[in-house]
């Protein structure tokens, strides 16, 4: 299986013209990334992407379109930005996955998060399984994603607002959400439903006990919090 890190996106919070080249503990962000993947047996090739657009979304396209020809059926996709990732937390993931879907998605747990990053901010969303927030990698079958292009551009745009992200799925999973956010009421079952009926796609979402999925760098506080956990990191041992 092949890998694609995604490592064009920048941010305007940020020192720098490419996330990607960020420096944590004296290291280009990127590079904390694809460590971790090169000890992960299950992957082959990494292949990264320094698309040129502002947008995860177009230059995920970009290069799935560059290389669907010679990729494997399934492609694992990372985004720059997670300088935490551990090999164990994307073995875990990938053995989670069962089979028979086409798209993978990791979640996890407000009490996982914030138990191993306090402080760090992340979009939650309440459902009836827990509450939890989206990773930053996934699996997909590259075939299923260019004919989603306009809903996966909204998708991303939205990714920080729920509300508007379900719109994506109907009104009624709006009210769905809405009622979620105050009860819990929404499952992860239902919303993989209507994933399927709406993009004609399987997925399915896994539950991950590995925060570093989901712990990412967008802003100049999440920089503050991360040098800091590597300060804390390096006084412990």
């Amino acid at each position: 299986m092949d890998v694609l890190v995604l490592a064009g996106g920048h941010s305007d919070d940020l020192p720098v013209l490419q996330k990607a080249n960020l420096l944590i503990d004296g290291k280009r962000m990127v590079d904390h990334v694809v460590a971790a993947l090169e000890q992960v047996p299950a992957l082959d090739q990494i292949r990264i992407e320094h698309g040129e657009s502002d947008s995860l979304v177009t230059n995920l396209l970009t290069a799935i379109e560059r290389w669907q020809a010679e990729s494997s059926d399934y492609l694992l996709i990372a985004s720059c930005d997670i300088p935490f990732l551990t090999p164990e937390a994307v073995t875990s993931f990938l053995d989670a996955c069962p089979p028979g879907y086409d798209f993978y998605y990791p979640v996890v747990s407000q009490a996982v998060c914030e138990t191993r990053f306090p402080g760090v901010r992340r979009t939650y969303v309440k459902l009836k399984d827990g509450t939890f927030t989206g990773g930053n990698l996934f699996l997909v079958r590259a075939a299923v994603l260019p004919p989603l292009s306009a809903r996966l551009h909204r998708m991303f745009q939205n990714r920080k607002r729920p509300l508007l992200l379900a719109r994506e799925f109907g009104w009624g999973t709006t009210l769905s959400f809405a009622a979620s956010a105050l009860l819990g009421t929404l499952s992860i079952a239902k919303v993989e439903r209507q994933v399927e009926r709406l993009c004609g796609i399987k997925a399915k979402a896994v539950i991950s006990e590995h925060a570093e999925i989901g712990t990412d760098i967008d802003k100049l506080t999440d920089l503050a919090l991360v040098e800091q956990l590597v300060t804390n990191t390096k006084e412990v041992i």
